[in-house]
Formats: C-alpha cells, structure tokens, sequence
C-alpha cells in the first residue's frame, strides 16, 4: 500500500513536470520564430527557456527511474 501511494505520487509529479516540459518547448519555439529577422529575436528569454527544459526533462527522467523501480517492487 505504501508503494502504491508513492507511485500514484510519482506518477503526478511526472505528469506535471511533462506539461511544463511541453510548454517550456512552445516558449523557445515562438521565441525562435525563423520568419523573424535575427536581430529582433529575444535570444535570452529562448536560452533561459532552454536551461529550464533542461533541468525539468532531467528532473521527469529521474521521476521516471523512480516510477519504473516502483513497478518492479510490486511486481508489475
């Protein structure tokens, strides 16, 4: 039972870290419009977008390899 609540935990946290994974990927997308001239692109907000995807796709990795060893405690 309480590794069932731990996944169901995890399996949020997952959830929720892959919806801003997802919206962080949108953000450098429209930051890095090709049709805009290069000078007028907001290079820094698409870089700070960039460092954050970063530590929320190694964050949702982690989560993911917790999920996973989870599964195999309960034998599923």
């Amino acid at each position: 039972l309480k590794f069932q609540g731990r996944l169901a935990e995890k399996e949020l946290e997952a959830k929720k870290l892959k919806l801003e994974a997802a919206g962080l990927i949108s953000l450098v997308r429209d930051k890095l419009d090709p049709f805009e001239a290069v000078e007028c692109l907001e290079i820094e907000v698409a870089f700070q977008a960039m460092a954050n995807l970063l530590s929320t796709v190694i964050e949702l990795r982690a989560t993911r390899n917790e999920i996973d060893a989870i599964h195999k405690a309960l034998g599923s």
